[in-house]
């Protein structure tokens, strides 16, 4: 052939499939090259080598591990399930997957092939940069994205002059835009885990540029819609291009501008604010983000990270026969009540102590015998420390106001994905947790192993945190070795500890402020404090205890009368039997937390206290 040089992949070889396609396509080469040829003569085209293959994907690995590139991050776009261009080290190989060889399709992957003749001869000859930087300042990174586009919008309008295809009907851009946002946000979130600028900011400007590459790509005078809060900057950009002429390398000043502004006005929606920095003998690019991923884009249907719990409610199988069964029964309105109560009381302890952001973005939910509360958190620092002690109190806030109900709850916590909307709820920590619940056992809270490593992991920010003493407790109790749970009275633990978390507060505000609090100083505050507040504490968390613990032991009695009752069947026993295990548990953990001589199943595991 005059321009094409076919090759094939291994399972591909045959003397007379490649004689076949050969003159299968010559005729569309003669076509659609020739053409191009006589309209365009100023255009050279080199020889093209094809790769047909049945796997364009494990072709085109392949291709990257013979450069000694072993992973190679490979995203179909567009139309790269049928056909993709890769190039490196000077090396450039078209693959063309086997499985799309019809009269529909053929015109589109030459269209594909003579765009990117132009597009290589326009950065030659116009001398365009092709590789991003940001050591050089903001305007030589907007540029370059300008430089981009208007090369796709060249390209494609020339060739256009050769081919003219049916492309994918786009009615609008919504999912373009879903897909920049969805992006950008797990950027954010990777970021906040590796903490490394520059993939950050590389990576965001090259999605900002694929975003409107695609725009490029499929608009036309009726799909021009589905850009949300970007709409602006979008059909600003447009002009812009509109407004150019085809000397790429010699953007004028005014559209040059024009266009930065819009670029880092879109990065600014997106929480990325870019910047100019000074250095020695040039000028270098900075950002900052302001808030994180958490509350970035908040309608975006997408999974997030968060801290979450299920939590099932212990012999609700027996209360709904109540219901059912007796007419006076109130365990309904019982349940509901309480469920109402441990939401306020979570909000009261929050708002009064602790993370307004938690606030803002816990979720909590009740279905049949089933309660999930998550709240997010990022892979930065304390973060999730500071995440999951929130969730222990939140947690114990429920289990607490349950147990004074006469109400158990057995749960497990765990991080992962997690989306949610009025009518549905998709979370791969949700089964996780579900799954991991059962085997809990004992009306409890299990603490999956993930977020206990996160927990133990020595942060130079430690010093930050409130006192996590005595919040999760390992016991060997029954089969289970070294559960690891949080601790049911945790809360209480933490408020009567209150004098050594104002001693704590005092010194990590001198050492923040770089404030010298003089002993008597420190001692008249904590005084203060110790004397206006702790009373009143210790005499309301003496009252929760009691009324948990007289509650406990009501029922533990219940189902002794059950087990011991002559007149109850086998089955009945047996039950009484098993909940009585429970209660047991609960009894000797609570006795334990009083005296911790009374039992060797438990222990208190030290986190990152200093």
């Amino acid at each position: 052939m005059k321009y094409l040089d076919l090759f094939f992949s291994t399972e591909l070889q045959s003397d007379e499939l490649i004689k076949n396609l050969e003159n299968y396509l010559s005729p569309y080469e003669d076509k659609f090259l020739g053409e191009f040829c006589e309209k365009f003569p100023e255009y050279k085209i080199p020889k093209i080598q094809i790769l047909f293959t049945r796997n364009i994907w494990q072709s085109i690995n392949e291709f990257y591990l013979q450069h000694e590139i072993k992973y190679a991050k490979l995203k179909p776009k567009g139309l790269d399930h049928l056909f993709k261009i890769e190039s490196y080290a000077g090396e450039t190989k078209f693959f063309w997957s086997i499985n799309y060889l019809s009269e529909e399709v053929i015109p589109v992957i030459f269209k594909g092939i003579i765009e990117n003749i132009i597009g290589d001869y326009l950065r030659n000859n116009f001398n365009i940069d092709q590789k991003l930087e940001f050591n050089k300042g903001i305007k030589f990174a907007t540029d370059f994205l300008f430089r981009s586009w208007l090369l796709e919008k060249i390209t494609r309008s020339k060739s256009d002059l050769i081919i003219t295809v049916d492309e994918e009907l786009i009615t609008s851009f919504d999912d373009f835009t879903f897909a920049f946002k969805k992006n950008i946000k797990d950027l954010h979130y990777q970021y906040q885990t590796d903490q490394n600028n520059n993939y950050f900011l590389s990576n965001s400007f090259l999605e900002l540029e694929l975003w409107v590459r695609r725009i490029l790509q499929y608009r036309s005078s009726d799909n021009l819609s589905g850009f949300d809060e970007f709409e602006f900057e979008i059909f600003e950009i447009l002009n812009c291009l509109e407004m150019s002429s085809e000397d790429i390398s010699n953007i004028s000043e005014d559209i040059s501008l024009r266009n930065q502004t819009l670029i880092l006005q879109v990065l600014k929606k997106c929480d990325i604010e870019v910047y100019d920095t000074p250095q020695r003998e040039r000028v270098g690019t900075g950002f900052k983000i302001t808030e994180g991923p958490k509350n970035l884009f908040p309608t975006l249907i997408d999974t997030h990270p968060r801290i979450l719990a299920f939590l099932d409610i212990l012999g609700f199988k027996a209360l709904i026969n109540e219901y059912e069964t007796e007419k006076s029964s109130m365990v309904l309105k019982e349940l509901k009540n309480t469920f109402d109560l441990a939401v306020s009381t979570t909000f009261k302890h929050l708002a009064l102590a602790l993370d307004q952001e938690i606030i803002k973005n816990l979720e909590h939910r009740m279905f049949s015998d089933c309660i999930v509360i998550s709240i997010p958190y990022i892979e930065f620092e304390v973060d999730i420390k500071i995440g999951f002690l929130n969730m222990a109190i939140i947690l114990n806030v429920f289990q607490q106001t349950f147990m004074k109900a006469g109400f158990y709850l057995r749960g497990h916590v765990t991080i992962g994905s997690y989306y949610s909307d009025d009518n549905m709820l998709f979370s791969g920590a949700l089964v996780e947790a579900y799954q991991n619940e059962s085997s809990t056992i004992f009306p409890i809270v299990s603490i999956n192993q993930k977020i206990y490593d996160k927990l133990i992991k020595k942060s130079s920010y430690d010093i930050l945190l409130p006192s996590s003493q005595k919040m999760i407790i390992k016991h060997n109790v029954g089969k289970t070795r070294n559960n690891i749970v949080l601790n049911p009275l945790f809360i209480q633990d933490m408020y009567e500890g209150l004098d050594s978390i104002v001693h704590k507060t005092l010194k990590t505000e001198a050492i923040l402020n770089g404030i010298n609090l003089g002993s008597s100083t420190k001692n008249l505050i904590r005084d203060h404090m110790r004397n206006s507040l702790m009373p009143d504490l210790q005499k309301e968390m003496e009252k929760e205890r009691e009324a948990i613990l007289g509650q406990l032991l009501k029922k533990h009695e219940e189902q002794i009368s059950y087990l011991n009752n002559p007149n109850n069947d086998s089955e009945t026993k047996t039950l009484a039997s098993s909940i009585i295990k429970k209660y047991e548990f609960l009894i000797e953990l609570f006795k334990w937390r009083i005296n911790p001589m009374a039992s060797e199943n438990f222990q208190y595991v030290q986190l990152t206290d200093v």
